[in-house]
C-alpha cells in the first residue's frame, strides 16, 4: 500500500510503495536521494493505519557489487579438470533402443486388433453350416456425445444470442450520471462580534473545507489531531472533535464531511453542523485530492496518483462508488488541487502554486466525463456557476466571462464568495515603503457583479494588514498560497475572515456590501 514521504531536503510529499527491503528513492521536485525502508512497528497497528513504519534517511544504497569477469586461466584450469569415464553410455543407448521398439510394436499389434477387424467381412473357413456369426460393425458414438462446430462458443441457455450472431461478453459501464443531492441550505445572518477585527489563534491549520452552502468553515488540525468547524452566523467555533493527526483530505458538503485518513484507505463521515460521527467507510489508496458541492451532500470526486477519477456517493451507511465514472482523464494529480463547484455538476483540478496555474475543468455530458483545455489559471468555482482565477473568470464551457481588463496570468487572482453568487474578492500582490525597507504585501477589496475595477458599494480596500504577511514571493512578487484557503468571503454574514500564511491565526473582520 502506498504511503506519503517526505524529502529531507526540500520538505516535499510524495508516495512512495511498500517494500521488504531498503532501497533508494528520488524526491520528483528537487531530485535529492534518500533510503527508504519500511519497518515492523513494535506494537501492532490499530486498524487503519499503516502496517510498516517509515524511516528516511538521506543519502543512497551503496551500488552491489559485480562478480569478477571470468579469465582465460579459469577456462584453461576448467578444461583441465579430469573427465569422468562413461563406459556404460553405449549399453544404455541399446538397451532404450529395443525397450522403444518392444513398446511402438506392442502399440501396433493392439491397434490391428482393435481397428483392423471392424467392417471387414468374416472369412469363409468362419462360416460352418448351421452357423450364422453375428456382422461386426464400427461402434457409433452415443447421441449424447458433444461435437464441436467450428469450434464456436456456445452461451449459456438464458442467454439471448440473435441468429448467426457472435455472442459478446459484458461489457464494463462507461457511462453514469452526475445527479448532486440537494437539501435544504442553512441560513446565513450577519454574525456578531466582540471585537472588529477579531482574532483567534490557532494550532496549525490544515485544510479547510466549506459547508453549508458556505456558513460553515470546517478545519483540520492535523498537529493536534481534531476537526472544528468555524460558524460564521455565530462568529465564533461551535463544534470541535477529536481526529486523525497528520495531514488529511478533507472536503464538506451541506450537512456531511469526509476526511480521509492518512496513509489509510478509510474515509470518516461526520455530520454537520456538531461533527456527530457517521461511521467510516472503505476508500481507495493514494489520495491527491478529494472535493464536493458545499450546497450538496455529494456525490464526492477523488483523485488518485496517476490521475485516476473516481466518483462515490455519501449513504447513510457507506460511501459507495459510482459505477462507469472512473477513468485517467490526463487531469492534475498534484496534491490537494481538486475543487467542486458549489452546486456539484463541475470539478476543477490545477497543476500547482505557480504564475501560470492553468486548471482542467471537468464536467458531464452525453452521461461521459466532459475535459476542458488546460489554456487558463481558473481553478476557483462559485456559487455563480464560473470559475475564477488568476486574472480572468470563465464558465464551465471554458468560456472568458471578461471581468474587467486584467487579463489571464497577470498575477491579480479573483476570488469568488463561498456563499454569493454577487460577489467576489481581488487580491493583488503590491509593494509599500520605499528602499531599502520595501516590503511585499496584498491589496483585497470587493467587487460586485462583473466589475473588477470599482470596489462594491459599503466596502473599501483592505491594504498592508498584518494578517497579509508571507503571502507574496519575496522575490518574484507573485501570490504564494492557496487563495481560497486563506480568504474568505461571506457577504450574508457581513464577515470577510483571513488564514495567516503560517496557518496559525484566523483574523474575522466586519464588512458590509450591499
Amino acid at each position: 500500500m502506498p504511503q506519503d514521504v517526505t524529502c529531507p531536503a526540500c520538505e516535499a510529499t510524495f508516495p512512495v510503495t511498500e517494500s521488504r527491503t531498503a532501497f533508494t528513492a528520488a524526491c520528483p521536485h528537487c531530485d535529492a536521494e534518500m533510503i527508504v525502508e519500511f519497518r515492523k512497528p513494535a506494537a501492532p497497528p490499530e486498524p487503519g493505519q499503516p502496517r510498516h513504519e517509515l524511516h528516511v534517511t538521506p543519502g543512497a544504497l551503496p551500488a552491489p557489487e559485480l562478480p569478477r569477469p571470468r579469465t582465460k586461466r579459469d577456462i584453461d584450469g576448467e578444461d583441465a579438470e579430469p573427465r569422468r569415464a562413461s563406459g556404460s553410455a553405449a549399453i544404455v543407448l541399446l538397451s532404450g533402443g529395443c525397450g522403444m521398439l518392444m513398446v511402438l510394436g506392442g502399440l501396433g499389434l493392439t491397434a490391428w486388433v482393435l481397428f483392423g477387424l471392424i467392417g471387414t467381412t468374416v472369412p469363409a473357413t468362419y462360416k460352418r453350416p448351421g452357423t450364422n456369426p453375428p456382422a461386426i460393425n464400427r461402434v457409433n458414438p452415443p447421441s449424447n456425445t458433444f461435437t464441436p462446430q467450428n469450434n464456436t462458443f456456445n452461451p449459456p441457455r438464458n442467454t439471448f444470442v440473435p441468429p448467426n450472431s457472435p455472442f459478446i461478453p459484458p461489457q464494463p459501464k462507461d457511462t453514469f450520471d452526475l445527479r448532486p443531492v440537494t437539501v435544504a441550505l442553512p441560513s446565513i445572518t450577519p454574525a456578531p462580534l466582540e471585537a472588529d477585527p477579531a482574532t483567534v489563534k490557532l494550532e496549525r491549520v490544515g485544510t479547510v473545507a466549506v459547508g453549508g452552502g458556505g456558513r460553515y468553515l470546517v478545519m483540520h488540525l492535523p498537529d493536534k489531531g481534531q476537526l472544528t468547524v468555524f460558524d460564521t452566523s455565530a462568529g465564533q467555533f461551535t463544534a470541535t472533535v477529536p481526529a486523525d493527526t497528520g495531514d488529511a483530505h478533507l472536503t464538506a458538503g451541506v450537512s456531511k464531511v469526509v476526511l480521509a485518513a492518512p496513509n489509510s484507505r478509510i474515509f470518516r463521515v461526520y455530520a454537520l453542523p456538531g461533527l456527530t460521527k457517521e461511521y467510516d467507510s472503505t476508500g481507495p489508496g493514494g489520495i491527491r485530492g478529494m472535493a464536493m458541492g458545499s450546497r450538496t451532500n455529494g456525490p464526492m470526486a477523488t483523485v488518485e496518483v496517476f490521475g485516476e477519477v473516481k466518483l462515490w456517493d455519501i449513504g447513510a451507511s457507506g460511501i459507495t462508488e459510482v459505477e462507469g465514472a472512473s477513468g485517467k482523464l490526463g487531469v492534475h494529480w498534484h496534491d490537494r488541487c481538486l475543487r467542486a463547484a458549489p452546486d456539484g455538476t463541475a470539478f476543477s483540478t490545477y497543476d500547482g502554486l505557480h504564475s501560470r496555474q492553468n486548471a482542467i475543468l471537468l464536467t458531464n455530458q452525453n452521461r461521459k466525463w466532459q475535459v476542458s483545455a488546460d489554456s487558463y489559471p481558473v481553478p476557483y468555482p462559485g456559487v455563480d456557476g464560473n470559475f475564477y482565477g488568476n486574472g480572468i473568470v470563465v464558465s464551465k464551457a471554458y468560456q472568458d466571462q471578461r471581468v474587467g481588463g486584467i487579463g489571464a496570468s497577470s498575477g491579480v487572482w479573483f476570488v469568488p464568495s463561498v456563499s454569493s453568487k454577487d460577489y467576489f474578492l481581488k487580491v493583488a500582490p503590491q509593494t509599500v515603503g520605499f528602499a531599502p525597507n520595501q516590503q511585499k504585501t496584498l491589496a483585497v477589496s470587493v467587487h460586485k457583479g462583473r466589475n473588477s475595477e470599482a470596489a462594491a458599494p459599503g466596502t473599501t480596500v483592505l491594504s498592508d494588514l498584518p494578517e497579509f504577511e508571507g503571502m507574496v514571493d519575496a522575490f518574484s512578487g507573485n501570490v504564494n498560497v492557496a487563495c481560497d484557503q486563506h480568504f474568505f468571503l461571506i457577504p450574508q454574514a457581513k464577515l470577510f475572515i483571513t488564514i495567516t500564511a503560517k496557518r496559525d491565526r484566523l483574523v474575522v473582520r466586519r464588512i458590509d456590501p450591499r
